[in-house]
């Protein structure tokens, strides 16, 4: 549980890799109670944010 919470509050951040080892802990409910609506909002966070660092470097 220590390490989710260190991601959740790296991910609430901006952190992109931690907001993606965020979803896959609420994806597969390691150490968290498996939630699928928290493990999308976290995927999407991390490929907006993804997006975005995509589009500035063209």
């Amino acid at each position: 549980m220590a390490n989710v919470r260190k991601y959740l509050k790296a991910a609430e951040k901006g952190n992109v890799n931690a907001q993606y080892n965020v979803a896959i802990c609420f994806d597969y409910g390691l150490s968290v109670d498996q939630d699928h609506a928290q493990a999308v909002y976290w995927w999407r966070k991390a490929e907006a944010k993804e997006r975005i660092k995509d589009a500035r470097e063209k």
